[in-house]
């Protein structure tokens, strides 16, 4: 596989995962994220976010501005729904 078809295989991939809020705003879950950037585990893919927050935080931008500590509910084996952090 070429790099340009590696480039255009991802593009598709963060277009089919992309959210967009109510005023218009795109933004990704990063549980989506995780699998599309080949991060096995979450705790993994944990890690390497809270990295990238240090290093908005280090390049003196607002980590909020690009960072939401946000959860959305899920449900489990028992029918009921839980909140887990995305």
């Amino acid at each position: 596989m070429d790099e340009n078809s590696i480039e255009r295989s991802h593009h598709k991939t963060f277009e089919e995962i992309k959210q967009i809020n109510e005023v218009g705003q795109e933004f990704w879950w990063a549980r989506d994220l995780q699998p599309v950037l080949e991060y096995g585990s979450w705790d993994k893919f944990t890690r390497i976010i809270e990295k990238a927050t240090i290093a908005c935080n280090n390049a003196n931008q607002v980590v909020d501005n690009h960072f939401s500590q946000v959860g959305k509910m899920v449900q489990i084996g028992s029918g009921a729904e839980r909140e887990i952090k995305d």
